[in-house]
């Protein structure tokens, strides 16, 4: 238990092949406009989910319950 090293931030930035220096990135909140999806996103992915694959009952049902 003493040799737990800790997990980088997901927006670390990484080297680049170019020049091997670190690039700065953009934090999430400038990517996105939000963090959620509306109740009509819902829908909508649900009901494609349900006409796709083999699973697609299964797919739609995940979707609804995690929502």
């Amino acid at each position: 238990m003493s040799n737990i090293s800790n997990l980088e931030d997901y927006r670390t930035p990484t080297p680049s092949i170019e020049n091997s220096k670190v690039t700065n990135t953009r934090k999430y909140k400038d990517v996105r406009e939000r963090e959620y999806l509306t109740q009509d996103e819902i829908e909508r992915i649900s009901k494609a989910a349900k006409s796709v694959g083999r699973h697609g009952h299964r797919d739609r049902k995940y979707i609804d319950t995690h929502s």
